[in-house]
């Protein structure tokens, strides 16, 4: 959002945290939180309104983990997770939450996915994510 709103000097790691927030959003639900024909009504969207709630499109995710894709999609980056780990780390308890009631097996279920791929790219994206965070600040970049 704050990229949206050209608020440049407003982008730090809770911004990753925010593009983070998308990718989990798109891998429980299979689409994008926010969609348009243009860039400008997704912009627009991006702006002004919230995404939908995970479990309307995908029932089968886990509240917790819903609680934590959307806390990642906080427009006000201050309400938003202040880093990766902090993402990171609520990503795994409400992995654990879900495993204990065996609905993370059952979320890709219809896909045909095998029940390990959401654990997989989590895992992938979260460890992308810090990459290229590491990259940033070696070479200097905020």
């Amino acid at each position: 959002p704050e990229q949206v709103a050209g608020a440049h000097e407003r982008v730090d790691q809770r911004t990753d945290v925010y593009s983070l927030g998308v990718t989990l959003f798109e891998l429980l639900t299979l689409r994008r939180p926010f969609e348009g024909r243009t860039s400008a009504q997704v912009f627009k969207q991006i702006a002004g309104k919230e995404p939908p709630l995970l479990r309307r499109l995908n029932p089968l995710v886990p509240r917790d983990l819903e609680t934590v894709c959307l806390t990642a999609l906080e427009k006000d980056p201050e309400r938003r997770y202040q880093s990766a780990s902090d993402f990171l780390l609520d990503v795994r308890r409400a992995d654990a939450t879900g495993a204990r009631s065996d609905t993370s097996t059952s979320i890709l279920a219809n896909t045909g996915a095998s029940p390990n791929l959401l654990l997989i790219a989590a895992a992938a994206m979260l460890g992308i994510g810090a990459a290229a965070l590491l990259v940033r600040r070696r070479i200097g970049m905020r």
